[in-house]
C-alpha cells in the first residue's frame, strides 16, 4: 500500500492543499514506480502526482477520442510512403472533425485562447516544438519546428488551418504563413488579455 498526498481541488487558495489518501497497488507496480521514480530523482509522491495528471489530461481524452500513439521511427517510415502533393480535401475535412471532437469532449469554447490551449496540448505530445512572439499591432507570431520532414510540416499546416477556421472561425490569408526549415510559421490575433 502507498500513501499518496494530491492536490484538494475543492480549495480556493491559491496555494494547492494536500490531502492524504491511501490506494491499494499490486508490489509489482509499486515496484516499478519506485524505480521510475529513482531513475528520475524525484519521490514516489511526486511520480504519483504526475501520473495520475498525466492519465486525467491526456490518457482519458485521448482514449476517448482514439488516439494511436506511434513511436517516431513508426511515424518517419509511414510519413515516407505519402506523397506531399496528395494530401486532399477529404484528409482536410477530417482534420476538421477532429477539432469538432475536441470542443465537444472538453467543453471547449470556440475562441483563440482555447485554440492555442490545443496547441499546447499538441505540442506537450510531442508533435512539434512552437514559439510564440508577441509583436506589435496586437498580433503575434508562432514558430513551429520538427524533424519529421516536408509531408509532416503539410500536415501540420493543414491541421493548423483547419482548426484556426472551426475553433477561432474565418480564415487566415496566405501571406500570414511563411515556410521555414523543419517547419512554418504563422502570423495571428494576439489573445485579448
Amino acid at each position: 500500500m502507498i500513501v499518496l498526498s494530491v492536490p484538494n481541488l475543492s480549495s480556493v487558495s491559491p496555494r494547492k492543499q494536500k490531502v492524504i489518501r491511501s490506494i491499494a497497488i499490486d508490489e509489482e507496480t509499486l515496484g516499478k514506480i519506485h524505480h521510475e521514480a529513482n531513475e528520475r530523482r524525484v519521490s514516489v509522491n511526486a511520480l504519483m502526482q504526475e501520473i495520475i495528471e498525466y492519465y486525467i489530461n491526456v490518457g482519458s481524452f485521448s482514449r476517448n477520442i482514439g488516439l494511436l500513439h506511434i513511436g517516431y521511427p513508426n511515424l518517419r517510415l509511414m510519413l515516407g510512403a505519402i506523397d506531399a502533393g496528395k494530401i486532399d480535401a477529404k484528409a482536410c475535412a477530417e482534420l476538421r472533425d477532429s477539432f469538432e471532437i475536441w470542443v465537444e469532449l472538453r467543453g471547449m469554447k470556440r475562441d483563440l485562447p482555447s485554440f492555442m490551449k490545443v496547441l499546447e496540448y499538441h505540442e506537450s505530445m510531442g508533435w512539434y516544438a512552437m514559439e510564440v512572439h508577441r509583436q506589435a499591432n496586437h498580433v503575434q507570431k508562432i514558430v513551429f519546428t520538427h524533424a519529421l520532414g516536408q509531408v509532416w510540416t503539410q500536415i501540420l499546416l493543414k491541421w493548423f488551418e483547419a482548426g484556426y477556421e472551426y475553433i477561432v472561425g474565418g480564415k487566415l490569408p496566405s501571406e500570414n504563413y511563411r515556410s521555414i526549415a523543419n517547419g512554418f510559421s504563422v502570423v495571428i490575433p494576439s489573445p485579448s488579455i
